[in-house]
């Protein structure tokens, strides 16, 4: 019986083609000996953790939202201003924006960056206008029952004892809230469930811690003519330390596979898969 199958023919000129050559190339780069790869050293590995610089880029964002607000603020001004209505969703957006843009930074995807950034400072901008009422309803609801403790209200003063620390647990709240849409935009931008879920988690975990802290640093900081200007700085980044720090936190404890660089430009960074 004849066999019909077509007869494949390798010229000399085939495997001199360029597309060989690349071929070769490539198989001889992926079999290569890389050799024995030594641990990073200590702080290229704290650089290259996520919780790391989402914290650090968390606190720069708390900063700048400082630095846009605070001209606006008069602490000898009675009554409801412009800027403390917008302190929410300001430290909101910043904070959301330089989290989100960090991740793209330490890869350096530049349109990872920009994407996230804005998708960040809009999440965070809108959630935080939207987050004013459950805030403010929270807090308001705190603030009542620590005057109802405060043995002797004084007008303009700061509540002492319990009344001090329930209304440090009503700010807690408050900031927990505001730091969800804080904390969801890189996940947002980028269409990952778990990303969002994490950052849910860290944003509430973070906002919680650093409202907590507020009122203990306005209390140390606050000037002697009654000016917050410094307590307010120290006080925003610390909320926009803590949101990034857990969102950090949360992921690296939720992760179940990951891939670590250890040579190269990234070498030392994680990524989350």
């Amino acid at each position: 019986m004849s066999d019909d199958r077509p007869t494949m023919r390798i010229t000399a000129s085939d495997l001199s083609a360029p597309v060989v050559e690349e071929y070769l190339e490539t198989q001889a780069y992926l079999t290569r000996d890389v050799g024995e790869v030594g641990d990073q050293p200590w702080l290229i590995r704290v650089i290259y953790a996520n919780w790391f610089y989402l914290a650090v880029t968390g606190a720069i964002g708390g900063l700048i939202a400082w630095l846009i607000l605070e001209p606006f603020f008069d602490d000898k001004v009675e009554g409801v201003q412009l800027s403390a209505i917008l302190m929410f969703p300001v430290v909101a957006g910043f904070v959301g924006m330089f989290v989100g843009a960090a991740e793209g930074l330490m890869c350096r995807n530049g349109l990872r960056t920009v994407i996230s950034g804005a998708v960040g400072l809009g999440v965070g901008f809108a959630g935080g206008l939207v987050a004013l009422f459950p805030a403010g309803m929270v807090f308001n609801i705190m603030t009542q029952i620590a005057v109802a403790f405060w043995r002797d209200p004084q007008p303009g003063e700061m509540p002492t004892g319990l009344a001090l620390l329930i209304w440090m647990m009503g700010r807690a709240a408050a900031w927990g809230i505001v730091a969800i849409p804080a904390g969801i935009g890189q996940g947002i931008a980028l269409r990952e469930r778990k990303v969002i879920i994490n950052g849910l988690v860290g944003g509430v975990l973070g906002g919680m811690v650093g409202g907590l802290l507020f009122d203990p640093i306005y209390l140390i900081l606050t000037s002697a003519d009654g000016q917050a200007t410094y307590s307010r700085a120290v006080g925003f980044m610390t909320i926009g330390l803590f949101v990034g720090l857990f969102i950090g936190l949360v992921e690296g404890w939720t992760k179940t596979a990951w891939l670590l660089m250890r040579k190269g430009p990234l070498a030392g960074k994680q990524f989350i898969l």
